[in-house]
């Protein structure tokens, strides 16, 4: 990776974060599901990185990403606070929160319910689907010599 690093001993990261900016605006950009409308995608936070330590490279990364939403006459957000290589292998434990604004929080339950249960069937698993894919083309990188 660097000069200094001989035998790749020493701790020692190198930012991705630009290509991750990137590649997951590209992959989210992509995303259309009939009826729903997406707005304001936002990544408000995104750490990837390539580290060494003792020889080995490690992929890290931590993203906190949200989109707002209209669907059904209804407004709100979805927000994925923690997607981490803590659980990079099993994409569907990755939290999604959703939440209703303005005058859809005043909406019946049983309205929400039915906007929650579209979301929870189509929109949440299409979301992390791109950040799965971002993730096997992050690992994929080759290793720096």
């Amino acid at each position: 990776m660097s000069t200094w690093n001989v035998g790749k001993y020493h701790w020692e990261e190198h930012s991705a974060n630009a290509w991750a900016k990137t590649r997951l605006n590209e992959l989210v950009n992509e995303i259309s599901i009939e009826g729903w409308e997406f707005s304001d995608s936002s990544f408000k936070s995104i750490h990837a990185a390539r580290t060494i330590r003792k020889a080995k490279e490690i992929r890290t990364f931590e993203i906190i990403f949200e989109v707002k939403f209209k669907f059904n006459g209804m407004n709100g957000k979805i927000e994925f606070p923690d997607i981490s290589e803590d659980a990079a292998d099993f994409p569907e434990e990755w939290e999604a929160l959703l939440t209703f604004t303005g005058t859809s929080n005043d909406k019946s339950a049983a309205e929400k319910k039915v906007v929650r249960s579209a979301a929870e069937k189509d929109v949440i698993p299409a979301y992390r689907k791109a950040f799965a894919t971002w993730v096997e083309e992050f690992k994929a990188i080759p290793s720096a010599e």
